[in-house]
């Protein structure tokens, strides 16, 4: 037996010692416990976006929340999309619904508009339906343009701008048409 025999040995020797050492820490990783919440327990976290209305117009909600193992509650939540999180843990399969105060929904020149026939917008979810951890619930908040008469009427007639600058800064629905006019021709000399 040569040298490089017996140096092509050692190499084998170390990769497969390697390659061992490799699966038996993967073997540990996967049979370790996750330090998450109790066994068959997640959390709730929730949340509100305002579409329709310009950003600056995005406020705080009131959510409440109900829930089949009977905890419910209130939460005052950001209007940005933002998800917050519930001071409670539910059991696994706990439904719970989320819905916003519809008597708190009025924003200056929009009205919410009530979708899958609710009065009130609201999410229901299953926690730990998906995954394993936090729960969502972003509850949807609809807008569209209110052109009434307690708005500034100068802002409903704006020809297709996005508000007059002036009075409640509503964005008014308006139907916008033009029609293609026939260049004028200088006369023939």
């Amino acid at each position: 037996m040569d040298s490089t025999q017996t140096l092509a040995g050692m190499y084998i020797r170390q990769i497969l010692v390697v390659c061992a050492a490799l699966v038996l820490l993967a073997l540990g990783l996967a049979l370790m416990p996750v330090p998450v919440q109790a066994a068959g327990e997640g959390t709730l976290e929730v949340g509100v976006t305002a579409k329709g209305v310009p950003v600056a117009l995005t406020r705080d909600y009131v959510l409440g929340y109900t829930c089949t193992d009977g905890q419910e509650g209130v939460m005052r939540v950001p209007g940005t999309g933002a998800l917050s999180a519930v001071d409670a843990t539910f059991p696994v399969g706990t439904r719970c619904t989320v819905v916003a105060d519809a008597e708190d929904l009025d924003l200056p020149g929009y009205t919410a508009v009530a979708t899958g026939g609710r009065g009130a917008p609201a999410r229901s979810v299953v926690i730990g339906a998906e995954w394993s951890g936090n729960t969502a619930a972003l509850v949807e908040i609809v807008y569209e343009g209110a052109c009434r008469d307690e708005v500034d009427p100068e802002s409903c007639r704006s020809e297709g701008t996005t508000g007059s600058g002036t009075g409640t800064g509503a964005t008014p629905t308006v139907e916008v048409s033009a029609e293609m006019a026939e260049p004028e021709r200088a006369p023939a000399p």
